[in-house]
This record gives structure tokens, C-alpha cells and sequence, in this order.
């Protein structure tokens, strides 16, 4: 009985000019610069040269051998691959016209193309007829965050305490019975109707629903992106000031005494009472976010903080940077591994360890700090002294922005690489641009 082995490939395969779009398999036979290599294992994207992946075979190949001595090598380069790619290089004829085309990632921007550090364009496509080997090098900015605002208006000037984004939708609720929609960006709103009057202070977005909580027990859920409202029961006439969403709970803080919270499992729908580490004499749980699994929940008038990683079953404290016990804690933001909290009196903190431990960042300290949002690689922060400030590094160092109009601002939210926030007492609103 005949038995046969299958032995691979025995002999070299040629393959012609090298190409960084093909693959090559072992013993495939590549042309690159003037030189034969033999592929000793499969590569894909890696240029030619003695070593692990290739083996010279022959050197200045051309004057009637395999390379013809018109045919030149085009190579583009990326000056930092994070910041931008590019494409287009290859063996190309004498007198042929060959492009070679530089791709900036994100918001990164193009500058040049460069040859032995001269400028030879400033198009991201460069195309020139080929008359000797070239090495072109792209160079790429990197993007930097500016914060700029621009002015909208409201349907009606009110408390406008609160907005978030969901679905492609901002939505900002009042002290009235209005609530306000916009799917552009912030730049033009459209009026809702609330069930009934409330002081609302908070909203809240989570897998498609908006939950919004106020000054008694009502809050009130929307699933057509704030069109529509429909009322829920939240137990007991309190002040809720904060709710944050993660793993599909609801959790609401407020002044509901110093040792309760609420939590809803049905999207809003039903609420009930969750217990909260005790806050002693003075303070209320106040702020909350949520981040990669953990909630967290600042104290109004403490230096208490406390988390959670079981959708609220149990908390543990944590410490919040200052000299002094009473600090107004506003509000609380989770964005790249940090949790980010603001307030009166210029407070501001940040963890980087799902809020076990504390630190006070640079925030400028001269203001009352209302609301803070992550986005985009970015915190923003807004005041109620007319100002705002951002941090790109993780809430550590941050920039002060000017305002377009000088307002109470309460909120600030983001969706669509876009900033939004609203104000008290007022029709103005803003969104960055």
C-alpha cells in the first residue's frame, strides 16, 4: 500500500513586487527594492528585510534581471500611527502619476507631507509623478479640546433645573409643568407637558427612558424621548435632587432623611426605599453617578461620600477632601475610570478607585459649582456665577470658559459630541460649538 505525506510547499512561488495589501506565505518569493526575499513565514504589512520574517536571496537585481531599473518604490509613513494613517505606498513606473493619501483619526487634524523634513504639500492627498524612490512622512495635531459656547432659548423662561441626553434627544425639565425636547444639538427646543406642577430637579436617561424626580413623592418617566410623561409613585413627600443610572436600575438621592435613598428596577415605574449609610446630625445624600459597575453618592452639608458595586444593596463610606465638614456637594459625574464631584464654594473632588478614596483636584475655587458632565474625553463643569470650566485629563487640572450670557447655570449634559446646560429663572440656554 502506497502512503503519501502532504510536505507543504518545496519549492519557491513568486509573488512580484512586494505589495503591503497582500499576504505572503512561506516560500512565496517577494521583490522589494532591487532584492529577492523569501517569506519564511506568513507576514502580512511588514516591509522586506533580512530577519525573522523574510531571507535576503539576492541583492541589485535589475539591469536585465527581474526588477526593471525603471521602476521606483513610494513608501508613506504616519509621524504618530495614533494620530493618523496612511496609504498609498508601492512600486510604481517612471512617469506614472501615483497619490499617496493621509487619514486623521477622530478630531485629529493633517498637516503635511513631508520629504527629508521639507514640506512638499498641505493636502492630506498628495499626487506627483513618480521619478525616483520616495520617502513621504504625513504629519498629524493632535486634537485639543476648546470650549466654546453658543446661545438658545428656551420655550419659556422658568427654573430649568436639570437636562440630559438620550436616544438623540436633550431633554430639560422646570419648576413648572413644562418640560423641553430638542434633537438638534440644543440649538432649537420644543415644549412637553408634565402631569402635574412639580419643582422637578432632576432627570436622569437609561435604555430609552427618561426619569425625572422633583420637590414631592411623584417623578414622572417618558419612552418617546420627553414627549409624553407618565406619573410614578415614589413613596413619601421628599426632595430629590439626583438620580443616576447603571446596570438597569434607577437610584434617587435627596433630602429623604440621612440614612434613605430610592431605587426603581422597572425603569421608573415603581420605586422603592433603599438604606444609605447614616449621615449623624446634618447633611443629606445628595449627588449620584454611576461608573463601570459602581454607584456613587456624595452628601449635601458632609464630607461623607459612599459607593456601592451591588445596584444599591449595601454602601460603604468614603471621605471627601477639605478642612471643614459642611461642603455643598452639587452634583457628580463618572467619565474614564474617574468619578468627578462639584459644588458651592468652589468644592470639587475626584477618584479614580470607584470612590474608596478622594483627592481635591484644580478646580478654580472662586465660584458655586452647580452641575458636572463627562464627554468626549472631556469634564465640563458649569456655575452659577456665569461661568464654566473643562478638564481633559481626568477632572486633575481644569481651563475656565466664558459663558455667552451670565445666568444661574443649574445643569449640564452631553450627547452627540455635544455640550448642553440650562438655567434658573431664565429662557437662555447654551450648547458648545
Amino acid at each position: 500500500m502506497k502512503v503519501s505525506s502532504n510536505l507543504g510547499r518545496v519549492s519557491l512561488v513568486p509573488r512580484g513586487l512586494y505589495n503591503p495589501n497582500t499576504r505572503y506565505e512561506r516560500l512565496d518569493l517577494v521583490l522589494y527594492h532591487r532584492n529577492a526575499y523569501v517569506v519564511i513565514r506568513p507576514v502580512q504589512g511588514v516591509e522586506p528585510v533580512d530577519g525573522g520574517d523574510y531571507m535576503l536571496l539576492a541583492q541589485g537585481i535589475g539591469d536585465g534581471g527581474m526588477v526593471p531599473e525603471d521602476l521606483f518604490f513610494i513608501k508613506a509613513q504616519s509621524c504618530d500611527p495614533e494620530l493618523g494613517s496612511v496609504s498609498g505606498s508601492g512600486t510604481v513606473f517612471n512617469g506614472v502619476t501615483t497619490t499617496v493619501t493621509a487619514h486623521a483619526e477622530g478630531k485629529n487634524s493633517f498637516l503635511h507631507w513631508s520629504e527629508n523634513g521639507e514640506t512638499v504639500s498641505l493636502e492630506p492627498s498628495y499626487s506627483f509623478a513618480v521619478d525616483r524612490d520616495r520617502t513621504l512622512l504625513a504629519a498629524f495635531e493632535k486634537y485639543q479640546f476648546a470650549l466654546q459656547w453658543a446661545g438658545s432659548a428656551m420655550p419659556v423662561s422658568a427654573k430649568w433645573s436639570s437636562v440630559a441626553y438620550g436616544d438623540g434627544v436633550f431633554v430639560a425639565v422646570s419648576n413648572t409643568d413644562k418640560a423641553a425636547c430638542s434633537s438638534d444639538g440644543g440649538k432649537t427646543w420644543t415644549e412637553s407637558a408634565m402631569p402635574s406642577t412639580v419643582d422637578r430637579s432632576t432627570v436622569t436617561y437609561g435604555n430609552g427612558v427618561f426619569v425625572t424626580a422633583g420637590f414631592n413623592r411623584y417623578a414622572a418617566y417618558s419612552t418617546d424621548g420627553g414627549k409624553t410623561w407618565t406619573e410614578s409613585d415614589m413613596l413619601q413627600n421628599f426632595q430629590w435632587r439626583s438620580i443616576a443610572f447603571g446596570d438597569g436600575v434607577f437610584i434617587a438621592l435627596g433630602y429623604v432623611g440621612r440614612t434613605t435613598a430610592a431605587r426603581s428596577k422597572d425603569f421608573g415605574k415603581t420605586w422603592e426605599f433603599i438604606t444609605m449609610p447614616s449621615l449623624g446630625s446634618s447633611g443629606n445624600w445628595y449627588a449620584a453617578a454611576y461608573g463601570d459597575g459602581v454607584f456613587v453618592a456624595i452628601a449635601y452639608g458632609s464630607r461623607k461620600a459612599a459607593y456601592s458595586t451591588d445596584g444599591g444593596d449595601t454602601w460603604t463610606e468614603s471621605v471627601l477632601p477639605g478642612t471643614t465638614d459642611w461642603r455643598e456637594w452639587r452634583s457628580a459625574a463618572y467619565g474614564d475610570g474617574v468619578f468627578v464631584t462639584v459644588g458651592w464654594g468652589g468644592a470639587s473632588a475626584r477618584s479614580t478607585d470607584g470612590g474608596k478614596t478622594w483627592s481635591e483636584p484644580n478646580l478654580p475655587s472662586d465660584t458655586h459649582w452647580s452641575s458636572v458632565v463627562y464627554g468626549n474625553g472631556t469634564f465640563v463643569a458649569v456655575s452659577r456665577r456665569g461661568v464654566s470650566a473643562f478638564s481633559t485629563d481626568g477632572g486633575e487640572n481644569w481651563t475656565v470658559a466664558e459663558m455667552p450670557f451670565s445666568e444661574n447655570w443649574y445643569s449640564v449634559a452631553y450627547g452627540d459630541d455635544t455640550f448642553v446646560a440650562v438655567a434658573n429663572s431664565t429662557s437662555n440656554a447654551v450648547f458648545s460649538v
